[in-house]
């Protein structure tokens, strides 16, 4: 008879913390949208707290991942970090292609008033 093997339960939390730390950060941008619109009378403060909720985020998957370690099998941890590694590569491509787009745009109106001064 085939025992059925015991499973810790935070072993699929792993997962689970792994999509949050990743749609945590393609959210930030939009939470940056929602708070800077939604300004209060007298409080047009920083919302720093958006730029916590990454660094909470993956404190608790290290944390799921501390307390199951004798629990959680190599593979599980793999496939996790590829959840995150690939989950963030369009992020980065996208905002690294805004910010050559910026600095580009920013080089051209500069030469514009530089050729305009003379």
């Amino acid at each position: 008879m085939l025992k059925k093997s015991w499973s810790f339960p935070s072993t699929k939390l792993i997962y689970a913390a792994a999509v949050l730390y990743v749609l945590s950060a393609y959210l930030i941008p939009i939470l940056f949208l929602v708070t800077g619109s939604a300004e209060e009378e007298g409080a047009s403060t920083f919302p720093s707290w958006i730029l916590l909720v990454p660094i909470i985020l993956g404190l608790v998957n290290l944390t799921i991942v501390l307390t199951a370690k004798q629990k959680i099998q190599r593979k599980q941890l793999l496939v996790c970090s590829m959840i995150i590694k690939y989950g963030l590569i369009p992020f980065m491509q996208f905002f690294f292609t805004m910010d050559v787009i910026f600095i580009t745009v920013l080089a051209i109106k500069e030469k514009k008033q530089a050729a305009v001064k003379k």
